[in-house]
């Protein structure tokens, strides 16, 4: 479905970005995570705007930082938050 493919796509994400190295100008090796928030339009809420659910993705987005980081969460219809993948 429409949805699995963007949490796959998202994870992908998360993981390329979490796996490369950034180093400082010393050398040092800089830690970087991804953190990112979904939201879908089904048949249960097929009536939201384009700017509600993007409300919805940022609540998840602040929820997957609020849980740690380097995570992937999505906000269900229900408004309740699921946690998709979570490292470390």
């Amino acid at each position: 479905a429409q949805g699995e493919a963007a949490i796959r796509a998202a994870e992908r994400i998360r993981t390329a970005v979490s796996s490369q190295v950034f180093k400082d100008d010393r050398g040092e090796p800089i830690p970087v995570t991804a953190s990112l928030g979904l939201a879908f339009a089904d048949e249960s809420n097929a009536m939201e705007t384009a700017e509600s659910l993007l409300q919805m993705a940022d609540e998840a987005l602040y929820e997957a930082k609020g849980a740690g980081r380097n995570r992937v969460m999505i906000a269900p219809p229900r408004g309740e938050l699921v946690r998709i993948a979570a490292v470390g």
